[in-house]
């Protein structure tokens, strides 16, 4: 299993060469996949000094995933509504080409279902209703602070109502 999460706090990590670097990084170098592409792609960019085009990054990525056969990935893009406006399309061609890799399942969560325009028929959407988020936060909340000694005694109404109503369903 392989985790993305695109994150506004992190300019990196708000790219589709994020998205890219990172999943190459980590399915590049697990010992259950075959690394052999990676190493070529190290020699031809010789060692290193010559910067790898996305595109060359996403072949290796693809090519390392095709091969795999014995077992299934599963890969997790979290907040995909954050990356970058102008890389949308390319984060979801990116997608698209996942989603042809008969091993992998992709799991994407989006605040924003127009982002993923052309893959939709192929998604499982989950809505997450204000009430039943709700629900789950206050389960939450009461498990954390009714823990023996807490050091929130006494201020447990006060921590509901600033969490419940600042959750915006998150």
């Amino acid at each position: 299993m392989f985790y993305f999460y695109f994150d506004t706090r992190d300019p990196h990590k708000t790219t589709y060469k994020g998205l890219i670097l990172s999943l190459l990084a980590n399915i590049g170098t697990h010992k259950n996949y075959d690394q052999s592409e990676l190493h070529s792609l190290y020699e031809k960019k010789q060692q290193g000094q010559h910067q790898i085009p996305s595109k060359d990054m996403k072949i290796v990525v693809l090519n390392i995933l095709g091969k795999c056969v014995s077992f299934v990935t599963y890969i997790v893009i979290d907040a995909l509504d954050e990356c970058q406006r102008e890389e949308k399309e390319e984060v979801v061609a990116f997608l698209k080409e996942l989603l042809l890799i008969h091993n992998v399942s992709l799991f994407v969560t989006c605040r924003n279902p127009p982002f993923l325009e052309g893959i939709e028929n192929q998604c499982l959407e989950i809505p997450l209703q204000q009430e039943e988020v709700m629900k789950d936060i206050m389960i939450h909340i009461d498990e954390a602070i009714r823990k023996p000694q807490s050091p929130f005694a006494g201020l447990e109404n006060k921590i509901k109502d600033a969490l419940v109503n600042g959750a915006n369903g998150q």
